[in-house]
């Protein structure tokens, strides 16, 4: 830490590359690892938020959550792995063991439950709830699927709306579907 302020880190190497960032707490091996300019941002974990250098914001809680942001503003990243491949996403939730695991660029999606919204790549204002809800999609936006295995199958799909268990589950690429109710939708 060159100028730094508020900066609380905890473990083998936590917050090692601080120069001129503020306010950032890193609790565990390799937490918050490269920031250098970044402020507010919260890591638990080992390798919690460990490439964030400039991005702000974020929250990352459990091992690896959140461990390839580096621009990335304001995403919360809860459970081990969650969050794990956001680069310069914002906005995201990710709650659960591999929530949101794919998202690079994606911006306000909301995935609860273990590997929830595990692919989503490029998506935008996804919204998956339960147990691998959502899971498949890649580039599809503006989906919302709620209940376990809902949507399960999506993957450029846009615009859908699955609500109870398996709702939507055989849904690709199709959009404009609305299904609630246990397994319906499903072929």
């Amino acid at each position: 830490i060159t100028s730094g302020e508020n900066n609380a880190n905890f473990g083998a190497n936590a917050g090692f590359s601080i120069t001129t960032g503020n306010n950032n707490a890193n609790f565990g091996s390799d937490a918050g690892y490269s920031i250098t300019t970044a402020n507010y941002n919260s890591n638990f974990g080992r390798q919690a938020g460990k490439s964030i250098t400039i991005g702000e914001g974020n929250s990352n809680f459990g091992a690896n959550a959140g461990y390839s942001i580096t621009t990335g503003k304001y995403n919360a990243n809860f459970g081990s792995s969650a969050g794990y491949s956001i680069t310069s996403g914002v906005d995201n939730s990710n709650f659960g063991t591999y929530a949101g695991y794919s998202i690079t660029v994606g911006t306000n999606n909301s995935n609860f439950g273990t590997s929830a919204g595990y692919k989503i790549e490029t998506g935008n204002e996804n919204s998956n709830f339960g147990s691998i809800a959502g899971t498949n999609i890649s580039t599809g936006s503006q989906n919302s699927n709620f209940g376990a295995k809902a949507g399960l199958s999506m993957t450029t799909a846009n615009y859908n709306s699955n609500f109870g268990y398996s709702a939507g589950k055989t849904i690709t690429t199709g959009s404009y579907n609305a299904n609630f109710g246990v397994n319906t939708g499903y072929s």
